[in-house]
């Protein structure tokens, strides 16, 4: 069985070496691929309207490339931090609201008010509270998307 599993994993991992050795040389391919279309194009302008055209055609081809990569980069880089944030804020949040539930004098209350009222009298008080629940968070969906509605 061990030599099993370690026979897929060999296989796996030739595969995959396969795979990225393969995707290396595609992409050393269109890189050149891209060098030579940009040398065609470069001495395309360079007889046609002069060198400095050519080279000035050639710089503001690789500005424009790289203002692209700029704006990539701060867009997700902008997204990434308000995905790390929000996970910051949920784990605080987590982090806030589960020490009340294991807190002892919570759990002790809670033995009390079960023992208070009583076992057959919770039942519908629970299913009374989750109606109340329910209601309150469907009338606060509504008033959200009434908000996301006036804002269009």
């Amino acid at each position: 069985m061990l030599e099993k599993m370690i026979d897929d994993l060999k296989g796996a991992l030739r595969r995959t070496a396969q795979a990225t050795v393969l995707v290396g040389v595609a992409g050393v391919a269109a890189v050149l691929a891209l060098c030579f279309l940009y040398a065609a194009a470069f001495v395309f302008v360079r007889d046609r309207y002069g060198l400095i055209e050519a080279c000035l055609a050639g710089g503001g081809l690789f500005l424009v490339i790289a203002i692209a990569f700029v704006i990539c980069y701060v867009v997700l880089s902008g997204r990434s931090k308000r995905q790390a944030a929000q996970a910051k804020a949920a784990a605080q949040a987590k982090a806030t609201a589960q020490p009340a539930l294991v807190d002892p004098t919570m759990i002790a209350a809670g033995i009390q008010i079960v023992r208070a009222i009583g076992i057959t009298r919770l039942g519908p008080l629970l299913a009374i509270a989750g109606l109340a629940v329910s209601a309150l968070a469907i009338s606060s969906s509504l008033a959200k998307r009434g908000d996301h509605d006036a804002k269009q």
